[in-house]
């Protein structure tokens, strides 16, 4: 059902809405603590900026920063820097995908 809504959303130039979904469950992992997921999924999130039409939207970056800061201060700069990288190189399915997995993730 997330792969057909995906798609709709896609097929009619949703892909900002589903940047902003992804960076919204980024920060809601920064919060809950968990740095590695959050910096993953906010790459994700960045890949998919660059991609969208028109490029990223400037409250969306603004959004990044603000929503990154405890995720990136519980990492610390290497550790946030390689899961960003590694969240980059995500399809939107997979990131999607991870956003909503519960269970025990790395911290």
């Amino acid at each position: 059902m997330m792969r057909a809504g995906h798609a709709a959303l896609r097929a009619h130039g949703g892909l900002h809405v589903l940047t902003g979904t992804l960076l919204v469950a980024a920060g809601a992992w920064a919060v809950a603590g968990y740095g590695w997921r959050s910096a993953r999924l906010f790459g994700a999130a960045d890949a998919a900026m660059a991609r969208a039409e028109g490029g990223p939207i400037l409250a969306l970056q603004r959004m990044t920063e603000e929503l990154a800061a405890p995720a990136r201060a519980g990492l610390g700069a290497e550790r946030w820097a390689r899961a960003f990288t590694e969240g980059r190189a995500l399809s939107l399915e997979e990131a999607l995908a991870e956003a909503l997995e519960v269970g025990d993730t790395a911290k």
